[in-house]
């Protein structure tokens, strides 16, 4: 991570994470992506939480190559795949986007899921140089809802789909992401 001082626009990434984008990935890659999503600990927090097909899946992976709203990465630290993080409904007009995120299941439970948000807030606010990066959360999902909480969301209603909506700005980002770092130094 580099040395930048709290509002400093330089990202705080490891040189060690990669983002593997869904357009780019291999067949392993995508069978891996697919079983992850499909596993009971992960569904049971999405918005569908119906076991997804096969072919189902090639054909999201198939539209994702010509959408501009939606952009979708396998993560992985020091080479281990760790996650999936998502960018949609991304607006270049409003410079915001939602997110989602879901970890490997073998690392629920882990601190990855802090860096994770951690890492998304990162490439949302800081490289993508978006104003405001909203979650979207079942109202059940207390532990997602109080890392949001931690991390300086500020909650909005629960919208049309029964979700919680939070807001993480640029300029709260800015000044948040020094409180939260040393959390996530430790396990640098």
């Amino acid at each position: 991570m580099s040395a930048s001082q709290p509002n400093d626009p330089t990202m705080w990434l490891p040189a060690n994470l990669t983002w593997t984008s869904f357009r780019h990935l291999t067949k392993s890659e995508s069978s891996l992506v697919l079983a992850w999503r499909n596993d009971c600990s992960v569904r049971k927090w999405m918005r569908n939480e119906d076991l997804i097909s096969e072919s189902d899946h090639e054909d999201f992976l198939a539209k994702l190559k010509h959408s501009s709203e939606k952009q979708y990465y396998l993560i992985r630290y020091e080479n281990e795949p760790i996650g999936v993080a998502d960018f949609y409904n991304i607006s270049e007009a409003q410079k915001s986007t939602y997110y989602g995120y879901y970890l490997n299941p073998e690392k629920i439970g882990s601190s990855f899921g802090l860096m994770m948000e951690f890492w998304v807030a990162e490439m949302a606010l800081v490289k993508m140089k978006l104003l405001q990066l909203v979650a979207e959360t079942r109202p059940d999902n207390i532990a997602a809802n109080q890392l949001h909480d931690h991390f300086a969301f500020e909650a909005k209603d629960i919208n049309a789909e029964g979700l919680q909506e939070a807001v993480l700005t640029q300029k709260t980002w800015l000044k948040q992401r020094s409180v939260i770092r040393p959390l996530i130094n430790r396990f640098f």
